[in-house]
């Protein structure tokens, strides 16, 4: 008997060690249990084998699937059929009653954990490998007799390191606040998942319509790898290459002429080379999304940076374009004042299009859409050298070949104050209709938007029906700007020809209306006589001998809010080999309201002063030949028209001047005239005269405004 009791309880501890599980087994039984009582996912699986010797647990035949459908509510006008539906399936309201329905499903034949453990709320394991997997997402839009359809499968072994993920658990949408709940759910399985190293070694991704039993889109993606991954941020993420090949309707994308348009389908294959992403925060993108995301102290980094190595297109016979590498560097968030996920809950919650909401709601869902946006910036994007050859699928240049290129694009700078450097370099175009293009660069740089305030006041009241008018609107535009263009270079079969070394534009509003600061600068812009379209430009240009036009400039328009003085100087304005005129001008009393309000610019009569000014006109190998066009107008030989001009010179003098000053004028007048080598007319007071008083002289005794002016005329002072 004793015999008997020992065997037996052998045989009960036995039984007992034998079915005893294992911390993995044990996991896997809650990890298994957590996705079926999520409610987002069905999960099944055919064996489990744990192997002692190694920790691993083996799961054979996972299988994931979900599937969902999405309110598509759509305002539309229908005739009513019935009491509460219209025969397209809308509703009294007009709204859709139709949904978005999608379906994920994706399969393991075999998945190898090591180390697999329950860990705090979740689970770790050192070690998961997937020999391959497969998967499938469908897409069923209402509306569309197309539904979409992606099949994707590995192409190697897939790998992840070192890794912990929290429990799922279970799901529940809010009705009331159906994406505020969804926040709430993903928020800590995104903060809290965190791995080592995930690797796939290949994916190829399908994508089919119902119209075609082909793919219309293969996606061959080479090695991935993933590193460092916690607290909602990624510390590098690489992929070796993508390369997708689309395949689209040609007959119904081309014009009917185009060798497109006939026969196969049309082909678009493009390669995306290798590309790596650094630092890339999702816990800082979500606390712009989420308002119950932890808030933003300063401002956080989303992305490091990102290179790309290169992007080659090809569409048999229309087009072989490769963009060169590309990067983009310190993209940063800060915290927004408003968000959007609220009134879009509401909006969801209570099925209302956002002309269903009341006004305030209106201007609060605009006004957190603007603050979404400034929320971003960033310091850089590049995109390099950039080749494009197209043959025209269209119109007279059918069949002809057109390249296009550039060196680089530049982005720098960007928040919501405005942009540092916007620029294209190195541009370049030859093709039809026979002619080339070339320019050095085009940038617009230190753009400064205009006060947020503002803009979000104008919007406001638009929506009222109080459009800005006046010194309101032109406040909306950018309060200071420079566009800068070099190296500019074109010309065509008909000799036309136009080029410039440079042309530079700055203006500075200070926030005033009238801009405070304007300057502009032109080096060497050259046209081809051709292009001129008054005759009179061409006569000139052949009595000097010239196939073109040359034009220098430089102009700076100045205001001092300290000394309330508007000043433009210097003014140049050359026309090489014909004539260029040089000076300054200057104005005193113009107050900052009149800059402000230009409405109240008349008041400037009163507070107004003129400064001293100078303005010379000077000959470069032209200035006689410009007298005697004039003359050739009027009917008139030179000799005529200097007299013409002298004698016109002398009725107006001599209603309002005394003899001296009119004597002093006609004999410098008349010395350029004679002999036009340069004429400068200057203003010369030793003190700033008042607009008033120039006013009230003029009324009173004329005469005198030479000399309260101090006006100088002197001829061939070179």
């Amino acid at each position: 008997m004793k015999r008997t009791s020992l065997t037996l309880g052998f045989l009960l501890v036995s039984t007992a060690l034998v079915h005893a599980q294992s911390d993995a087994e044990t996991a896997w039984d809650a990890i298994f249990k957590d996705m079926n009582q999520s409610g987002l996912l069905t999960a099944t699986n055919g064996s489990v084998h744990y192997n002692e010797a190694t920790d691993s647990l083996t799961v054979q035949n996972l299988v994931f699937k979900t599937d969902f459908s999405l309110p598509v509510p759509t305002k539309r006008t229908f005739s009513e059929e019935s009491d509460d539906t219209a025969a397209d399936g809308i509703s009294k309201e007009g709204k859709s009653k139709s949904e978005l329905k999608i379906a994920l499903k994706i399969a393991l034949p075999t998945a190898v954990y090591t180390g697999l453990r329950l860990e705090e709320a979740g689970y770790a394991y050192d070690s998961m490998t997937i020999d391959t997997m497969t998967g499938s997402f469908d897409i069923d839009a209402p509306g569309t007799a197309d539904d979409t359809h992606l099949k994707l499968e590995t192409t190697g072994k897939s790998t992840i390191t070192a890794a912990y993920s929290p429990f799922l658990g279970e799901f529940k949408l809010a009705p009331s606040r159906p994406i505020g709940s969804v926040m709430d759910y993903i928020r800590p399985l995104l903060m809290q998942t965190r791995y080592e190293n995930t690797s796939v070694e290949g994916m190829i991704a399908k994508q089919y319509v119902d119209a075609y039993q082909d793919a219309v889109q293969t996606t061959e993606t080479g090695p991935m790898q993933v590193s460092d991954v916690k607290n909602g941020r990624i510390g590098s993420y690489e992929v070796a290459y993508q390369k997708t090949d689309m395949v689209f309707d040609g007959k119904n994308s081309f014009p009917p002429e185009s060798d497109l348009a006939q026969g196969n389908p049309a082909q678009v294959t493009y390669t995306i080379n290798k590309t790596r992403y650094e630092g890339y925060d999702i816990g800082a993108l979500l606390s712009v999304i989420d308002p119950n995301a932890a808030p933003i102290e300063g401002t956080k980094s989303v992305l490091e940076k990102s290179e790309m190595a290169g992007i080659n297109v090809s569409v048999p016979n229309l087009a072989e374009i490769k963009i060169g590498p590309a990067s983009q560097s310190d993209i940063t968030v800060k915290q927004p004042a408003t968000y959007l996920v609220p009134l879009l809950d509401k909006m969801i919650a209570e099925d209302l299009n956002p002309d269903d909401l009341s006004e305030e709601d209106q201007q609060a869902l605009i006004e957190s859409g603007f603050d979404l946006a400034r929320s971003f910036a960033m310091g850089l994007t590049e995109i390099g050298k950039t080749e494009a050859s197209i043959t025209l699928p269209s119109g007279p240049y059918l069949g002809q070949k057109a390249t296009l290129g550039f060196d680089s694009i530049r982005q720098a700078g960007f928040s919501s104050y405005g942009i540092e450097e916007s620029s294209i370099s190195g541009m370049t175009y030859a093709g039809p209709p026979a002619m080339s293009f070339k320019l050095g660069r085009l940038a617009i740089e230190d753009l400064e938007f205009a006060d947020y305030q503002l803009i979000k006041q104008a919007i406001f009241n638009s929506m009222k029906g109080n459009p800005p008018q006046g010194s309101e609107a032109v406040k909306l535009g950018p309060n200071a700007l420079t566009l800068a263009l070099k190296d500019l270079a074109y010309e065509d079969s008909k000799g036309n020809a136009l080029s410039a070394n440079e042309v530079n534009l700055h203006y500075d509003r200070i926030g005033l209306a009238i801009p405070a600061e304007v300057t502009t600068k032109i080096d060497n812009l050259t046209i081809a006589k051709s292009m001129l379209q008054h005759p009179l430009a061409g006569v000139l240009l052949d009595q000097l001998g010239l196939d073109s036009v040359t034009i220098n400039e430089e102009l700076a328009m100045t205001w001092d809010d300290e000394s309330q003085t508007f000043q433009i100087s210097p003014i140049m304005l050359e026309l090489p080999n014909i004539v260029s005129l040089s000076g300054s001008l200057g104005a005193g009393g113009i107050m900052r309201d009149y800059l402000e309000n230009p409405e109240t610019a008349q008041a400037a009569m009163a507070t107004a002063s003129v400064l001293p000014a100078s303005l010379t006109l000077k000959d470069l190998g032209g200035l006689d030949d410009l007298i005697k066009l004039v003359g050739v107008t009027m009917g008139m030989g030179p000799d005529q028209t200097r007299e013409m001009a002298s004698m016109q010179l002398r009725a107006v003098l001599s209603g309002f001047t005394e003899a001296a000053f009119y004597d002093s004028v006609v004999k410098e007048v008349d010395m350029f005239l004679k002999d036009p080598q340069s004429l400068m007319v200057s203003l010369n007071p030793s003190n700033p005269v008042p607009v008033a008083q120039l006013l009230g002289v003029a009324a009173t005794a004329p005469q005198q405004i030479p000399y309260l002016l101090a006006i100088g005329v002197i001829a061939n002072d070179n």
